[in-house]
């Protein structure tokens, strides 16, 4: 082997390394942002009632959930902060801002004071907590989708997406990891008393961890290009001129694509929602399994999608992103009812069940970072995945289970089946007609780039 042979496989290894590097990275950031996320879930039940003025723990844990509510609703500012930061100053930069706003928050609410020290200061500490959580989650999101997209060459760009979602799982997992170690270690009272802090306080430094990685990340080269382009622009025109990248107005010229993305994130968040949380309601209150069999149906039954999804992002890099997203969505509304109908209290047989309901929807959502990102130039990319998604889980996926419970509870469990294969219906017709769904390379196009005619001027001071 000849030494140029021998440096072009040097730098072709080196360049495989730089971009798993990179992907790994934000897809770590991913899991902890997403753990730390649902430890208010796992951990409401012991320090929801040391930080509200009732006897009535009901009323406590209701407050908890009002709070958990506003950390959903804060997501779609965060998605319009956090992915113009991203599409203006790059994704290393929001990515690293993110992570270390979420553990600034767990940090914050490891140290709240309870109701009994300093009346409700604590109970606003954790407001505002989960507000900034809120705004971190829904900017993470779209940044890690465009980096993760921009870092990996075409040919693994499936794969590399399936990492988001699995970052997402990941992140669900060691939450609930977290939750029945400290179950098993602490008791009760020492749970409510102080163990729900350590874990806040243990996810915090995590996030630091998460932190130094994101800082040794560097900027794609996509988001590069860009800023070189303006640049050269610039020096060509001799003016200065109005950066309108990360800006609604060019956003809006992307409509059909906010459209695609929102339908997609609704329908794949409202049925993640459905097989892997409402599963877990639907076991105990209607097939009257018991709590802890219920809580490992969950933990183990999540395995199945976190394996599946590489191996879904490895196929579409051969046969292309629609048929995962059609297969999906088909499979989706082919399983709904037989999977709730087959469910029985045998742990064994609802973990199959579980499984098998959650693998159609890992092959949607292997390709959804990928064909989100692709429906966007690089200009607003980040901001055009974050802010329809954010809405999609703050207007649909989010309010998933409430809307079961609702049907439920008026005795129409099939109206709300019915309305979970609605939105699987619409996203395969949305996966079938747009050209969206089968992204070729990523849309560099400048036609959003400022000139004389699109943008305000000045001349630069010489």
């Amino acid at each position: 082997m000849s030494e140029t042979e021998v440096r072009t496989d040097d730098s072709a290894l080196l360049a495989v390394r730089h971009w798993r590097r990179n992907v790994g990275a934000a897809v770590a950031g991913n899991v902890i942002e997403y753990a730390d996320f649902a430890m208010w879930s796992a951990f409401t039940i012991y320090f929801a009632t040391q930080f509200f003025p009732t006897e009535n723990r009901t009323a406590q844990l209701m407050y908890g959930a009002g709070i958990f509510a506003v950390g959903q609703i804060a997501r779609p500012l965060g998605a319009l902060f956090f992915g113009r930061l991203a599409d203006r100053r790059g994704r290393r930069l929001a990515l690293t801002a993110s992570v270390t706003l979420m553990g600034l928050a767990s940090v914050a609410m490891a140290a709240a004071p309870t109701y009994e020290m300093a009346g409700m200061s604590g109970a606003i500490i954790l407001l505002v907590a989960r507000i900034v959580q809120g705004l971190s989650v829904g900017g993470e999101h779209g940044a890690a989708a465009a980096y993760i997209v921009e870092s990996a060459p075409k040919s693994r760009r499936g794969l590399a997406s399936s990492g988001q979602y699995i970052g997402v799982m990941a992140g669900s997992i060691l939450a609930a990891l977290i939750m029945v170690v400290s179950q098993i270690w602490l008791s009760e009272t020492q749970m409510e008393q102080w163990g729900w802090r350590v874990a806040f306080a243990a996810m915090g430094l995590v996030a630091v961890g998460a932190f130094v990685i994101r800082t040794r990340m560097t900027e794609t080269e996509e988001f590069t290009r860009e800023q070189r382009r303006i640049e050269q622009k610039q020096a060509e025109l001799g003016t200065a001129v109005v950066d309108r990248r990360g800006s609604l107005g060019v956003l809006w010229k992307h409509r059909n694509a906010l459209v695609f993305v929102f339908v997609l994130g609704s329908a794949t968040t409202l049925l993640f929602q459905t097989f892997a949380s409402y599963s877990i309601t639907y076991l105990v209150d209607t097939v009257g399994m018991s709590r802890p069999d219920a809580a490992m149906v969950r933990l183990v039954g999540l395995f199945a999608p976190i394996i599946a999804l590489p191996m879904f992002g490895a196929l579409s890099d051969r046969i292309g992103r629609r048929p995962l997203l059609i297969g999906g969505f088909a499979g989706s509304a082919l399983l709904t009812i037989p999977i709730f109908i087959g469910y029985s209290p045998d742990p064994a047989w609802s973990v199959l069940l579980y499984a098998v309901g959650l693998i159609p929807v890992a092959a949607a959502l292997s390709v959804m970072a990928l064909v989100s990102a692709s429906a966007f130039p690089t200009s607003v990319r980040t901001l055009g995945v974050s802010l329809p998604y954010a809405l999609a889980i703050a207007v649909v996926g989010g309010s998933s289970e409430f809307l079961a419970l609702a049907f439920r509870t008026a005795g129409w469990d099939a109206a709300y089946f019915g309305y979970a294969i609605m939105w699987a219906v619409l996203g395969l017709v949305v996966s079938i007609r747009s050209r969206h769904a089968e992204p070729g390379t990523l849309d560099n196009s400048t036609a959003d780039i400022p000139t004389p005619d699109n943008a305000e001027v000045g001349r630069i001071p010489r």
